[in-house]
């Protein structure tokens, strides 16, 4: 399945090199592509170029269009039309309005799915959260963040931000070409992902500077003790954190051992405290 920008950015080529590696261990190499609305992929876009490091400012003006056409032609040629299936991003039109029982129907193993655990993830970002984390990024060095210290952004609330109509409408004159290719080749039809354009965030920018700064400060401690000796002792995980369980640290035996652990975790949890506002 097409699901990453690796896999979108290779080269004749390179898909075709990929295609001949899957070959060696497998009878048959099928390739899956799901496409999806341009104006819709557009205001992901923006989000992602976001969270990469690039300006709001910036991807709000910039009407990205994917070579949809291009990229079928790719993989057709990578692993032969007869290998190929595309299918539309689009509940409405998924197997059980979502995506995972599509791939399974897909397959021809529907009956999967409901052994299967769902995760959202790469979910938009809310209008005040974009504009957050758009300036929490000047606070970083070369405006880059670790994807896990930016996901207490996705907890933000409101409104999805939307890029500008102007925006919206570049994108549609752009992918015209692209929405022609699906509907004649493959009787694709999308619905238009289009939204009324966000307003401000309705905050001065001083206060979003302020509310930006504390969120990073906060993000940033979680996620070096998260990933620090003392926080995997402790087994620590920022309640958002999308990291994968790891061994258990060999300290926290030894502490066990010793009887030290559990007020190491009272303390850490707070409980250990005097309440008299000195020091411990």
């Amino acid at each position: 399945m097409v699901s990453s920008e690796t896999l979108l950015r290779l080269s004749d080529e390179e898909a075709a090199e990929c295609a001949l590696t899957f070959g060696k261990v497998a009878s048959r190499v099928r390739v899956l592509l799901y496409v999806r609305d341009p104006v819709g992929f557009a205001i992901s876009a923006a989000a992602q170029g976001v969270r990469t490091g690039q300006r709001l400012a910036d991807v709000a003006q910039r009407a990205r269009v994917l070579p949809i056409s291009a990229i079928v032609e790719r993989w057709r040629r990578a692993v032969g039309a007869e290998n190929l299936t595309v299918r539309p991003y689009d509940r409405a039109q998924l197997a059980a309005g979502d995506v995972i029982d599509d791939v399974l129907a897909t397959l021809g193993v529907p009956g999967a799915a409901p052994e299967l655990r769902r995760s959202a993830v790469n979910e938009g970002l809310s209008v005040l959260a974009i504009h957050l984390l758009d300036r929490a990024l000047d606070l970083t060095e070369g405006r880059a963040m670790p994807y896990d210290q930016q996901r207490a952004f996705n907890h933000i609330g409101g409104p999805r931000y939307v890029i500008p109509e102007a925006t919206q409408a570049k994108v549609r004159r752009r992918a015209a070409a692209e929405v022609a290719f699906l509907r004649e080749e493959f009787g694709i039809v999308l619905p238009d992902g289009g939204a009324a354009e966000s307003p401000p965030p309705g905050l001065a920018e001083d206060e979003l500077r302020t509310l930006a700064e504390v969120l990073h400060e906060v993000n940033a401690f979680a996620f070096r003790l998260d990933r620090s000796v003392l926080g995997r002792v402790l087994q620590t995980r920022m309640p958002y954190s999308n990291r994968p369980v790891e061994a258990v640290h060999p300290m926290r035996a030894k502490l066990e051992r010793h009887g030290l652990l559990a007020a190491l975790e009272a303390d850490a949890a707070g409980l250990g405290d005097s309440g008299d506002g000195g020091d411990d």
